[in-house]
């Protein structure tokens, strides 16, 4: 059971939105280190629709890199970023940085 504090929180949460959540990945990162917060974001805006009557994202996820253009992950596959870490600095909410085998950033 919540409590009218935790809805007044969440319902003021919901008014800032969206939270941006970025994740930092290299070249050789698991795919999974992309895949995994991005499901557990768009199933969290999905139930806050679904609970809510929400119409609009709660959560924002956004890829960067630490190199510009298609980012080759671990298994082959090649990922597109949102943007590059020598971009502008935008709002990042939440920061996840994966565990890949770092290349040299400069």
């Amino acid at each position: 059971a919540h409590t009218a504090r935790d809805q007044e929180s969440l319902r003021e949460f919901i008014a800032k939105g969206p939270h941006t959540v970025t994740v930092l990945v290299y070249p050789g990162a698991s795919s999974y280190e992309i895949a995994a917060p991005a499901e557990v974001f768009s199933t969290a805006n999905g139930q806050l629709r679904r609970e809510l009557g929400i119409t609009k994202d709660v959560y924002a996820l956004e890829v960067v890199s630490s190199v510009p253009g298609p980012v080759e992950m671990e298994m082959g596959l090649h990922v597109m970023p949102h943007r590059t870490i020598a971009d502008p600095v935008r709002k990042v909410d939440t920061l996840l940085i994966s565990g890949a085998c770092w290349d040299p950033v400069a």
